[in-house]
């Protein structure tokens, strides 16, 4: 993952910690499930095996597929160079980022040109078609990058919502936890003095606990203790 995340060139960057533990936690429990609903349905129980290096390769599949097919390595590209103009990200006067996620190039690219105010670049022969704006894209790029680095993030967001342009702004971190549709979709989990990250799972049906802190060592000792002497003594 490190090495396809930038050009063959240069040196990978450090990942972010956590990422292949908590996919593979998603797979174990996915596997689970499976081995639940089937021993309800057989009356047969199984081994529920899962690798962190097998789920990792599982999250590479697209690059690996085409390693196994073609024997080589898919080229990773610098945005400047991004076979797709149109899902790419662009800074802004005030130095923050957007990523425009125009995938159906013939349905987004005049609809695009009219929100920036370049109808011109629509009848430009160079970006007439997905074909043209992929083997002009360095030209294109270069095009965008000096109009969306005319107006702030703000401005823009303005803009390309009104004209129902797909994009999105990249956040930070602080960004992300004061986001209001994360705290609507249930992103965080409060525990007295301490928030953290919810699971990504929400039960409708079943409710769920409220979210509480780990305990403390030993805080459950008696308790434990006292639940096993009854259940040696029947009582």
């Amino acid at each position: 993952m490190a090495a396809r995340m930038v050009p063959a060139d240069e040196p990978p960057p450090p990942s972010r910690a956590g990422i292949g533990d908590r996919m593979a936690a998603t797979a174990l429990v996915a596997g689970i499930t499976a081995a639940l609903l089937n021993r309800t349905r057989t009356g047969t129980g199984d081994v529920v095996d899962v690798s962190l290096l097998r789920t990792g390769l599982y999250c590479n599949g697209n690059d690996l597929s085409t390693q196994l097919a073609f024997g080589k390595r898919a080229k990773t590209r610098p945005r400047e160079d991004h076979e797709s103009p149109l899902y790419n990200c662009y800074r802004t006067a005030d130095g923050r980022w957007l990523w425009l996620i125009a995938l159906e190039g013939d349905r987004h690219w005049p609809e695009l040109t009219a929100a920036l105010g370049r109808p011109d670049l629509a009848g430009d022969p160079r970006f007439a078609d997905p074909k043209a704006r992929r083997a002009n894209g360095r030209a294109l790029i270069a095009e965008l990058d000096s109009i969306f680095a005319g107006r702030t993030l703000e401005q823009w967001s303005l803009v390309l919502d009104e004209a129902g342009v797909w994009w999105e702004r990249v956040l930070d971190l602080d960004e992300v936890v004061a986001d209001p549709q994360a705290a609507a979709a249930g992103a965080w989990a409060d525990s007295g003095d301490v928030r953290s990250v919810a699971s990504p799972v929400t039960f409708w049906e079943a409710g769920g606990a409220p979210p509480r802190a780990a305990p403390e060592l030993g805080e459950h000792t008696e308790q434990v203790l006292d639940r096993e002497a009854r259940q040696a003594t029947g009582s």
